[in-house]
């Protein structure tokens, strides 16, 4: 799950968010951390299984550092996953 966080808040948001049972990597570019176009900082998180998606969106979201993160909860109702020339369509059961 990537999480973009505030360069300077990191290491904070680091230890919350292993806090919450993640496992956190800075994601790396050549010569250092990943830098976005707004100097924001890229954390990949990788949480197993996520059973309750919307109540951890709702912490990533209320913690201060995050700027955005990868859960887009009722914000799309198809996913499109592509892998060569196959395309797989997940639609929403609701």
């Amino acid at each position: 799950l990537p999480i973009e966080v505030i360069a300077f808040a990191e290491p904070l948001v680091r230890k919350k968010v292993e806090a919450l049972g993640a496992s956190v990597c800075l994601r790396q570019s050549s010569g250092g951390p990943m830098v976005t176009d707004e100097g924001h900082h890229i954390l990949d998180c990788s949480f197993g299984r996520i059973p309750d998606p919307p109540s951890l969106a709702r912490k990533l979201s209320d913690m201060p550092g995050i700027v955005e993160h990868g859960l887009f909860i009722g914000m799309a109702n198809l996913v499109l996953i592509a892998k060569g020339n196959d395309v797989t369509e997940l639609k929403s059961r609701q």
